[in-house]
């Protein structure tokens, strides 16, 4: 044990900052709580003495196995353990029952006794009074549908929270727009399950209606309170992307109930919220407060507060120095082994000013209380911040906002939106975040503004297209800052890293690099582990302990309406053989630098590996140029370059781009093409270069600021434009693309989340030209490799949506050859790998009825209309057909569309005399003001155009 590694264990105790610490060796587990570091060898503890307990609860969360068994395993296991020397303090009377045991097992072998065991009859089936079907080599999906009458009687004993023969609340049905029965199902088991969860989350295919839904639970929450004679209205805040809050209050929210809405924009909006909390405002009805979470992170801007001045008794040198204590800030020097004066590079980037300068401000009375002269520009350092005075009498905050009025920054002085909403102390009723999984970084500044937020209301609704990237820690912080109980009770908490929470939940690969180490007698191998790495996997576990009992999951066909077909095309390139042989050149020498800075142990190996070779493949005009600072071995650094190639040559692949264009614009559809990197290497500029170069007009989307995203959209829309080209970041959330249904892939993304969001925009309820998407990716290249590595990790994340079993998941996931950074041998795939990626496309959207073009609208206004109706029969409300015949007998309906002004008139008299359960108020009329020319033109009866967007 001595020569295996140790960590630490820390417990507060009380509210005090005593702490009670232990600490012990790696591969230790207490009560099973405590992960081993993913070897053969553990050490189990028992503290309270019961270690047949403490051994079955560490074989259950290691191994998977059934806790029914849980006193059993001790006596399976007594040839693997090894009992362990305690050495006791007699003064700590706690650990006098501590039992301690080495266990010595893999999975391969546990999985083995556990099968002998079955054999022999030591371990026995609990019996059942159920009896399955079970026949060999059965995958998920048949054992499912073959046992599907069982399992169903099984789940009617659980008494779920709601099911789909269960009523509904009338109140669904009273929103100015229907939901179809499965979104209205949701919305009333949400709307149950909060009664019991302070969180819940909604998992919903893009084009499934999320903000319906999210609106349908603050309206019904509402309405349910007003029924049971509440004292105040409802409060709702919502969180969103910047790029969504337009749509949410235009179309979403005004769209779908009646509620006041307001949107905090700024840090004085937020203020101004909380003063009027403060000062005891309650809602008078159903109201929304809506925030950017790109704006609720932001803080003030920081700005240092130390001094610089001359250091006592030497002319020439100068410090930083405490503004309270007023003594030079020190570091530690690793050289001379003492405590030095900090330097301005410590705090502050570029050169510091020049002493005359100092000595003239001090002249002209222009210095600055922090030293500097008036006017003197200064950058300060964003990383590796001294944070508090260096001395430990003193240890005063060395960072404050920076004053515009002192001429500290341009920017006028603001504070954490989420901050200020949480000090509301509850005021709202319900808070709802959109794209929530935007805010799953561990240590982000939009995962610290959920966590405040979340701090701000009664509930929390979560609402995401794509809960999970393929990987279990995407959803860890997102678990962490909404229900932080469930995974205390797991035990974890606060500091549980990466590591440990894939071991339980996820795969890890851990790579071992063997040395031959040379003693002089002999030459023996010496093992040097890196740093463990999660791979995509998730274990059924994670879904089953932290989402079935609070999460609604659905999917598009579940919305039972028709879509028009999609195609994912992948096409895979082969280069023009000089580009092929110069790139080819470059990654292998790439790769040989990067492993071996790697295997010494350097940060960052990897970091210029990937850009360089995904971007000398699609800009060779560019050339590529990789430097590399000097390490162990190498004084003078490395650099690795290729040449440059004409602006003028076309690549393969840039050829390929061309002719699909061309080939969609034949059919009169508009494009959409995606880059990842736009910033140095302006693949977008390119782009639009080489298409010009052809003859095609295009459009590149640069929109920096996100609330006016969609508007400049639009605009291209109404222009008439054909060919987009944008970062696929710019449009993965939020935004529609209906008049461009072809979508090319150029450049992909690492992200799985960010592909399938951006390569959804187009194929949405609204539709109706076919939707087409193509991945060009050159064969035999990293992009090849990032290509696998995508599709390995959608096929985990659908086996997490269910759309995926685990027996179908290999074909998919290759991750031997899908490592971040690929070697070139296994960059290579033929027509199987365009196959099972055609495969997976149609696994994640199947059941989904789709139509072609011709036969859609038709087929989908029939639908809606019979949707509407089964929601409305749901609630106890009458269907749509009586309502129409009311709205023929007073004779509304049978007016003409003169103008926009006419038509708004029109409706709102019509709405007054429905009473909100009138045909236009349930539809909402999508008014489109008619030119001069067309203002004569009749509407016939029953041929109104009608809003039906999500």
């Amino acid at each position: 044990m001595l020569q295996d590694k140790y960590r630490r264990i820390e417990r507060p105790i009380g509210l005090g900052d005593v702490t009670h610490g232990m600490v012990i060796n790696a591969r230790a587990t207490i009560n099973g709580l405590e992960e081993c570091k993913y070897t053969n060898v553990s050490y189990v503890f028992a503290p309270d003495g019961d270690f047949e307990k403490a051994l079955g609860e560490h074989v259950v969360h290691r191994f998977g196995m059934p806790r029914e068994w849980l006193r059993q395993y001790e006596h399976l296991l007594r040839k693997h353990l090894q009992p362990l020397q305690i050495i006791r303090n007699p003064a700590f009377s706690m650990w006098d029952a501590l039992v301690v045991k080495k266990l010595t097992i893999n999975e391969d072998e546990m999985k083995n006794l556990v099968g002998e065991a079955l054999r022999s009859g030591y371990l026995q089936i609990p019996e059942s009074i159920i009896n399955g079907v079970y026949r060999q080599g059965m995958t998920m999906q048949e054992y499912l549908r073959e046992n599907a009458t069982i399992l169903a009687e099984k789940l009617n004993q659980k008494r779920p929270r709601h099911s789909p023969d269960q009523p509904l609340s009338p109140f669904i049905a009273t929103m100015k727009r229907t939901p179809f029965p499965s979104q209205a199902h949701v919305i009333q088991g949400l709307f149950n399950t909060l009664k019991y969860e302070n969180s819940v989350i909604t998992s919903a295919d893009m084009g499934t209606g999320k903000s319906i839904q999210a609106i349908g639970v603050a309206h019904v929450l509402h309405e349910t309170r007003k029924q049971n004679n509440a004292k105040r209205g409802t409060a709702v805040l919502l969180s969103a992307p910047g790029i969504t809050i337009p749509k949410w209050v235009k179309k979403e929210i005004g769209g779908t109930v009646h509620a006041k809405t307001e949107i905090i924009q700024s840090s004085e909006d937020a203020l101004r919220l909380l003063r009027k909390i403060r000062k005891g405002y309650k809602p008078s009805g159903l109201e929304f407060w809506l925030v950017s979470i790109d704006r609720a992170k932001l803080d003030y801007e920081p700005y240092f507060a130390g001094v610089w001045k001359r250091l006592k008794g030497r002319k020439y040198d100068f410090a930083w120095h405490c503004p309270e204590c007023s003594r030079p800030l020190e570091r530690y020097d690793k050289d001379l082994l003492e405590m030095v004066p900090l330097g301005w590079g410590e705090c502050a980037e570029g050169a510091p000013p020049e002493i005359s300068d100092i000595h003239d401000a001090l002249q002209t009375h222009t210095l600055q209380p922090n030293g500097l002269p008036k006017g003197f520009d200064v950058k300060w350092r964003r990383s590796q911040r001294v944070n508090e005075c260096t001395h430990e009498d003193c240890c005063s905050r060395l960072w404050r906002p920076a004053n515009k009025n002192r001429g500290e920054t341009r920017n006028k002085a603001r504070v954490n939106i989420s901050r200020v909403l949480k000090k509301a102390k509850k005021f709202f009723d319900l808070l709802i975040v959109d794209e929530v999984h935007q805010c799953k970084a561990d240590g982000s500044g939009r995962g610290d503004a959920l966590h405040q937020l979340v701090g701000a209301a009664k509930k929390n609704l979560l609402l995401t297209g794509t809960l999970v990237n393929g990987k279990s820690t995407s959803i860890k912080e997102i678990l962490w800052r909404t229900d932080a109980k469930a995974l205390l009770a797991q035990g974890f908490d606060r500091n549980t890293g990466m590591v440990q929470w894939a071991g339980r939940y996820g795969k890890i690969k851990e790579v071992v690099t063997i040395k031959e180490v040379d003693d002089g007698w002999v030459t023996r191998q010496k093992r040097v582990p890196q740093q463990p790495t999660e791979e995509p996997g998730i274990a059924p576990q994670l879904t089953a302990q932290y989402l079935l009992h609070k999460a609604a999951f659905l999917e598009l066909p579940d919305i039972g309406l028709p879509l028009v077909e999609l195609k994912e095309i992948p096409i895979f390139i082969t280069m023009d053989d000089a580009h092929g042989w110069e790139y080819r050149v470059l990654h292998e020498n790439l790769q040989k630098e990067c492993k071996l800075r790697a295997t010494l142990g350097i940060k960052g190996a990897w970091s210029k590996f990937i850009p360089a070779t995904i971007n000398y493949a699609d800009a060779p005009h560019l050339g590529a140029y990789v430097e590399f600072g000097a390490c162990v071995g190498d004084e003078q650094g490395t650099k690795i370059q290729a040449p440059v190639f004409p602006k003028d040559y076309y690549h393969a692949k840039e050829r390929k781009l061309v002719e699909i264009v061309q080939q969609e614009l034949a059919e009169g559809r508009g494009c959409v093409i995606y880059n990842n990197y736009t910033g140095a290497y302006q693949m977008n500029e390119r782009i639009q270069t080489v298409l010009k170069a052809h003859g095609i007009d295009s459009v590149i989307l640069d929109e920096p600021n996100p609330d006016k995203r969609q508007e400049r959209i639009d605009e291209f829309a109404e222009q008439g434009k054909k060919v987009i080209i944008c970062n696929l970041k710019m449009v993965e959330v939020g935004l529609d693309l209906l008049h461009w249904p072809t979508i090319i892939f150029y450049q992909l993304n690492y992200e799985v989340l960010a592909v399938r969001q951006a390569g959804r925009r187009a194929w949405r309820i609204g539709q109706d030209r076919e939707c087409r998407v193509f991945y060009l990716v050159y064969n035999g290249t990293q992009q090849m490799g990032q290509f696998l590595k995508i599709m390995a990790a959608r096929g985990h994340a659908m086996m997490v949506e269910g759309r995926l079993d685990k027996s179908s998941l290999a074909q998919y996931a290759r991750d031997s050859q899908s490592a971040l950074a690929s070697d070139l041998a296994n960059c290579f795939a033929g027509s199987d790998v365009a196959d099972a990626w055609t495969r997976l496309a149609a696994k994640d959207i199947e059941g989904v009825e789709t139509v072609k073009e011709a036969d859609f609208k038709r087929l989908l206004q029939q639908r809606m209309k019979a949707l509407a109706n089964e929601t409305r029969r749901l609630c106890g409300l009458p269907p749509i057909e009586e309502m129409q015949e009311e709205a023929q007998t007073q004779e509304v309906t049978k007016a003409e569309v003169i103008d926009l002004q006419a038509a708004k008139e029109k409706r709102k008299t019509f709405v007054q005399q429905g009473e909100q359960l009138d045909l236009f108020d349930l539809y909402d009329i999508k008014v489109v003001e008619l030119k001069p020319s067309q203002q004569k033109k009749k509407v016939a009866n029953g041929q109104l155009a009608f809003d039906f967007g999500f």
